[in-house]
């Protein structure tokens, strides 16, 4: 019974794993953003300060996203993936998250050299700003009446707690998304 839940935990980390690679690439393209169009054009202390706010704000985004993937990451070496795997959900360095001249002008002078980190060219599965993680609540608490019906009471346990965390996750996304929403509806207006 064990077995048929690892490639189940190795579906959910994939997923949780692209989920963070998306989130980091959208809040890092969020901050060349705000560099380009709020930290260099303000022009006065206060507008300065507020500026760099936004950046902070971001950059925690981006720690968060970055800490996620991290750990998932190493979940998923735990579960003995396969090479492809292995390929595509490389370690994150601190060195690769800082944002690059490259993202924000590729076209600027002395950039021959500069290559973007790896996460840049991977293609990342999403079914949509919520479905992912109901589809994982869904095959957790799945999983859980299967094995309350097995009476298997510590397989039920464990998917019980998962199904509950993926829940809560999907809850967050949620309103992850609607903020994010709400960011750019107010970007665009601006």
């Amino acid at each position: 019974m064990a077995e048929d839940l690892i490639p189940l935990e190795m579906s959910l980390h994939e997923g949780q794993a692209n989920d963070a690679l998306y989130n980091l690439r959208i809040h890092l393209c969020n901050k060349v953003i705000l560099f380009r169009t709020t930290v260099r054009q303000a022009k006065s202390q206060a507008l300065k300060t507020r500026a760099w706010s936004q950046v902070t704000s971001v950059q925690q985004a981006v720690s968060l996203h970055a800490s996620i993937y991290t750990k998932t990451q190493k979940q998923m070496i735990k579960l003995e993936p396969g090479q492809d795997q292995l390929q595509k959900y490389k370690p994150l360095l601190c060195d690769q998250l800082k944002i690059s001249t490259a993202i924000g002008d590729p076209n600027a002078r002395g950039q021959q050299n500069e290559s973007l980190a790896w996460f840049w060219s991977v293609k990342v599965e999403l079914e949509g700003p919520d479905q992912s993680w109901n589809e994982e609540s869904t095959q957790w608490g799945d999983k859980m009446q299967e094995s309350l019906v097995k009476h298997l009471p510590g397989h039920a346990s464990y998917s019980g707690r998962q199904s509950r965390m993926y829940s809560l996750l999907a809850q967050d996304a949620q309103a992850a998304f609607q903020d994010l929403q709400t960011v750019l509806i107010d970007a665009l207006d601006e």
